[in-house]
């Protein structure tokens, strides 16, 4: 209502609607069977995707990196994190019942997912997306706290306290070096654009901006930064 990029800010609005109302459908509608197939789907969707970018990446495009065969590595790394974490669980879930079982059946099922894993994380190494890496270091450190019993639920945090510590400093280190492969261009960027989101904050720290307000506002304080 008060953006001031309205077309941008009921579009935004719609999409974001209806990713919610998507994920509130299948958190309502899905059994505890039906999600675990579903999973499963989502597991062998990110292998086969894995599949082809490395395919695609050998073949035809051995210089830049993986992408799907087009796109943006991110994007392609970023969508492969789903499919990871959920196929690390299934092997973690089966070793749980095998250890309470004391029998090695569960693990048998849970060996077919090794290569599953070892596709989609090779692809996701061919992708080298530092973004996506983070994104997957999360979501594992999510699973760990998730899984482990509460006296031990500190370890995670702890971990990623380290984790946000050792990024900030990475991250210093190129904010104002120069890059002959051009990577530092892109971590510069993203220094320029959180200053920018922090002076919008001050300026309205209560109600913002409005959704897509940055793309006008954001843009028109890099005017002095361009060069």
């Amino acid at each position: 209502r008060w953006s001031s990029a309205p077309q941008l800010a009921v579009g935004g609005s719609i999409l974001l609607t209806i990713h919610f109302l998507w994920a509130f459908a299948l958190g309502v509608g899905l059994s505890p069977r039906a999600a675990r197939i579903v999973s499963l789907t989502v597991v062998l969707v990110t292998a086969a995707t894995a599949a082809i970018a490395i395919w695609y990446y050998f073949g035809r495009n051995p210089v830049l990196r993986a992408k799907f065969p087009f796109g943006n590595p991110n994007f392609l790394s970023a969508a492969l994190i789903p499919g990871i974490l959920l196929a690390i669980a299934f092997i973690a879930e089966r070793v749980y019942r095998a250890v309470q079982a004391r029998t090695l059946r569960p693990i048998g099922i849970a060996v077919l997912m090794l290569p599953v894993i070892a596709v989609s994380v090779w692809a996701f190494v061919l992708a080298d997306s530092r973004g996506a890496a983070v994104g997957l270091a999360a979501g594992l450190l999510a699973l760990l706290f998730f899984a482990a019993p509460r006296r031990w639920k500190a370890v995670p945090l702890f971990l990623a306290v380290g984790l946000v510590v050792g990024g900030g400093w990475y991250l210093s280190q190129f904010l104002d070096g120069q890059s002959l492969s051009g990577r530092s261009e892109t971590m510069r960027f993203r220094g320029y654009a959180w200053s920018y989101a922090w002076r919008m904050f001050q300026e309205k720290p209560l109600t913002g901006l409005g959704q897509g307000g940055y793309a006008l506002t954001g843009d028109s304080y890099a005017v002095g930064d361009v060069l």
